[in-house]
Parts: C-alpha cells; sequence; structure tokens
C-alpha cells in the first residue's frame, strides 16, 4: 500500500458545518474507507491548511477519485501529495548510489581495458596514442587484426607446402660462352664468311683475267 498526505482548507459552508457538528470528521473518514482508502493520521493545522490527513492506498487513481467525490461537496478543497517513508527513501537512495557507483566503476574498467587495447595494438589497431574506441570497435578492429595475423602466419606453411613458387625466367637473348654470346658469335662467322667469299671471288676473277689476258709475246707485231 502506497502512502499519501492530503491537505484540507475548509471553505464558509465546512466551517459552518463544522461548528454545528465537529463529528462530521469522522464521517467523512469512514467515508473514505469506503472509496478503497483508509485515514491512517489525521491532525488539524494552524496556518493556511485546516487539516492533515495521512491515507493508505492500493495507488493514486485510488487518492485521485478520494479527493475528487470530497471536494465535490464544496466544503473544502483539497491537494494530495505522494508521500515515501524515510526508510524506503534512504533505502532507495542507497540501491540508486550502489548502482551508480557500479555503473561509473563498470565505465572505468571498459575505459582501461578499450586504453590498453589501444596501447598494445599499436600501428595494426589503429588507435596508437588516440583516444581509445568504444569497447564493441575495438573489439572488432581486434578481431580484424588476429585474421590477419593468422594469414600472415598460414602464408608461409602454405608455400611450403604448395613448392618453391615458379617463376618466369625470361627469354635470353643468347648464351653467353666465354663472355661472349652465341649470337654474336655467329655474326663475327658470318662476316668472316663473307670476307672469306668475297676474298675468293676476287682471286678466282684474278686468275680469270690472267689467263683469258693474252701475254705481250701472243700479241701481234706491228
Amino acid at each position: 500500500m502506497a502512502m499519501f498526505i492530503m491537505l484540507a482548507r475548509l471553505s464558509a459552508e465546512g466551517v459552518r458545518s463544522l461548528k454545528n457538528n465537529p463529528h462530521r470528521i469522522q464521517e467523512v473518514n469512514q467515508e473514505v474507507e469506503q472509496f478503497g482508502a483508509r485515514v491512517v493520521q489525521q491532525y488539524a493545522l494552524l496556518g493556511p491548511y485546516d487539516f492533515i490527513t495521512v491515507l493508505e492506498a492500493p495507488d493514486p487513481e485510488t487518492v485521485s477519485r478520494v479527493s475528487v467525490e470530497l471536494a465535490s461537496r464544496g466544503a473544502a478543497s483539497y491537494e494530495t501529495l505522494t508521500a515515501i517513508s524515510v526508510d524506503e527513501f534512504v533505502s532507495r537512495l542507497g540501491g540508486e548510489g550502489r548502482r551508480t557507483q557500479e555503473g561509473e566503476r563498470a565505465q572505468e574498467g571498459d575505459e582501461v581495458t578499450a586504453k590498453r587495447l589501444g596501447s598494445t595494438a599499436g600501428p595494426t589497431g589503429g588507435t596508437g596514442g588516440d583516444a581509445p574506441l568504444p569497447p564493441r570497435e575495438q573489439a572488432r578492429e581486434d578481431v580484424e587484426d588476429i585474421k590477419g595475423e593468422i594469414t600472415r602466419e598460414e602464408a608461409p606453411r602454405r608455400r611450403t607446402e604448395e613448392g618453391p613458387p615458379r617463376t618466369e625466367e625470361p627469354p635470353q637473348q643468347g648464351r653467353e660462352m666465354g663472355g661472349q654470346s652465341e649470337r654474336e658469335r655467329e655474326e663475327d662467322r658470318g662476316l668472316i664468311d663473307r670476307a672469306r667469299d668475297a676474298f675468293s671471288g676476287e682471286e678466282e676473277t684474278r686468275r680469270r683475267e690472267g689467263t683469258d689476258r693474252p701475254g705481250q709475246e701472243d700479241r701481234p707485231r706491228r
């Protein structure tokens, strides 16, 4: 059951009714119980309000009905407040304080974890000396870093299992033999052969010219 405080201010009609019948206050309290609330304590006041009543009700809606029913009679005007016992109030504050402290400790723990992850990530993690990332984003980056490390570790193993990589050697222009390529040697041989043929042709031409040319002794005398 919840506790409520009802402040009442009598109207002129209510003052006359109370003066003529002082027991009307107890009668009103009994009527309140018929609406589902119960009067726990009640005091007459000196000041802007005439009465203060402590009510117990299952919910605020019940107290609202009580206020409307009593105010509709015109004998008084009412102001209703929700009341919390001091023990419950302190207990709630303690619970909120513990939850706040736990939340702050959890936040500090997340920040420390993020800073540690950021410092160990280095250039790969992408944080370095920058502000730490939120834990969830930092965790994603850590997963990507681990995948990269696994890939780098498996690469040499795959190359070992598959054998040395095949490299296509560029076509050689010619095998060097004795500091000279085979093509150059062929070119030299071709030049020698052409020179030999040219020399042989000249010799053959000279021999023919010497054979066919008549000598001086064969020339007719004049």
